[in-house]
């Protein structure tokens, strides 16, 4: 057990000894490195704006799919928390499919309505699925999947407060402007309220929710030999995501570190507050 909290600790102590040193970047050239690498026709860029919060989207249906099948009949308002979690699971679905799938189809009428129908039969196709693994599987799956739920609503909400509160224009946006440095403001100078939200990323929040991986291995006892591959697959998916929204100008450098340790924060806190406690050793 100790080993194990030893190891979280050194992921936490890298990931804050990064973000600190990109952070103290940021505050001397946030502008200047927005300007060297702006190019909103970036491939990459346009991609992982489209795609780079798919993670996220995928966790949640299954982590419905889980409290879906694991609840017992018999536990208390059985019935309520079924139906909560098949309506939330096949929403979940819905959006999933009209967004990342169906998101290429000029018809926006006809994109809703393929991402309905995918989203219901591949919701009640899941939840089947589900139903077949065993009732200790999805026991143990079932504090994850409450853990993975509360991590993304403390993430996604944090997220959204703090660009509101910040109130700082996109370096796209000051781009139009007829002085854009001059424009500028640093990430330690929140403006409150001016309905620009460039501070912190919400697509960078939204990929570090791979680091939801890196607690399977609380679960699933076998996996610990692979925690090590997890954090660094979350490490990269997160930096790409980020990276590529500097690339087409939506976010700078203090946007993203900060929308990935927001991700770090309360995913790793959870973990430690929430799911350590409800797992079996």
């Amino acid at each position: 057990m100790e080993k194990k909290k030893s190891g979280f600790k050194l992921y936490y102590l890298l990931f804050i000894a990064t973000a600190l040193v990109l952070m103290v970047v940021a505050t001397m050239s946030d502008y200047d490195i927005n300007a060297s690498i702006n190019n909103t026709s970036s491939g990459f860029g346009n991609f992982l704006a489209d795609y780079g919060e798919m993670p996220l989207f995928l966790f949640l249906p299954f982590a419905t799919a889980v409290l879906f099948s694991a609840l017992e009949k018999g536990a208390k308002a059985y019935l309520v928390k079924k139906i909560l979690a098949a309506v939330f699971h096949f929403v979940a679905l819905v959006y999933f499919f009209s967004r990342f799938i169906m998101g290429e189809i000029e018809n926006e009428t006809m994109q809703y309505v393929l991402g309905i129908v995918f989203g219901l039969v591949g919701g009640a196709l899941c939840l089947f699925l589900f139903s077949k693994i065993s009732p200790e599987t999805l026991k143990k799956l079932k504090p994850f999947a409450i853990y993975a739920i509360l991590g993304i609503l403390c993430v996604a909400l944090s997220t959204e407060l703090m660009k509101n509160i910040w109130g700082r224009m996109r370096f796209r946006d000051l781009l139009k402007t007829a002085d854009p440095a001059g424009n500028f403001t640093a990430w330690y100078l929140p403006q409150f309220f001016t309905g620009d939200k460039s501070f912190p990323s919400g697509h960078t929040s939204a990929a570090s929710s791979t680091l939801l991986l890196m607690a399977l291995p609380d679960v699933f006892k076998k996996l610990k030999k692979y925690e090590i591959l997890f954090f660094l697959f979350a490490f990269a998916f997160t930096f790409m995501v980020g990276y590529s929204r500097m690339i087409v100008g939506a976010h700078f450098l203090s946007d993203i570190t900060i929308g990935a340790s927001l991700g770090m924060l309360f995913y790793g806190l959870l973990r430690q507050v929430y799911l350590a406690k409800r797992v079996e050793n």
